[in-house]
């Protein structure tokens, strides 16, 4: 069973199917890239018939083309079922098959832009409850925006005790880095207003 990495820099999936890493726990946002031209990133969900599960990708970091990420579920012989592409800064779910027994599988590619590297993203598996109905993803994207936005209030904070660092040269590098975490906090929020009503926060 899959203990599910949160750090930056993790990879936690393999480049084919049979290397695909399991994934058991909901509304914790797995944190991987596409670091390299032709890298793909593998995962599994085990559906025993009673489950409704969505998988949210929320592309967060990279240079290459808007539509360059893209998320496609398998079945259990890894044919593909349904694919969607994943914009920058915005979280896409996927519904994964109702009422169906074995192993299926998520694949992250980068084929909008073979060529790319360097893009990363945030993974969560999400089970739905049925509240607000479990063809429309809204409880998948709100479970995601919530996941990445403790993330990076959890990113920042490591950032700022940087900040107080003799070395000047370690300020002006997490200085950066501080801005860029602040201009994602702004994008989380604005996703919890957009995916979460007020009851749900």
């Amino acid at each position: 069973m899959l203990t599910a990495p949160v750090a930056w820099g993790a990879e936690p999936a393999d480049d084919h199917a049979g290397g695909a890493v399991l994934q058991t726990r909901f509304g914790i946002p797995v944190t991987a890239a596409i670091d390299r031209p032709g890298d793909r990133d593998w995962y599994a969900v085990k559906l025993t018939g009673d489950d409704d599960f969505h998988v949210t990708i929320r592309r967060s970091a990279g240079g290459c083309a808007a539509e360059a990420l893209r998320v496609t579920v398998l079945s259990p012989e890894v044919h593909a079922i349904r694919w969607k592409t994943v914009l920058p800064d915005t979280a896409t779910s996927s519904e994964l098959p109702k009422n169906q027994r074995g192993l299926y599988f998520v694949e992250i590619d980068a084929q909008g832009e073979p060529g790319c590297g360097g893009m990363s993203y945030t993974l969560t598996l999400v089970r739905e409850s049925g509240v607000g109905g479990s063809g429309s993803g809204s409880g998948a994207e709100c479970q995601a925006a919530k996941g990445t936005l403790h993330d990076d209030k959890v990113a920042r904070s490591a950032f700022k005790k940087y900040l107080k660092s003799r070395d000047p040269k370690t300020v002006a590098r997490y200085k950066k880095k501080d801005r860029k975490a602040a201009a994602r906090l702004k994008a989380d929020n604005a996703d919890l207003r957009r995916y979460c009503p007020k009851k749900k926060r």
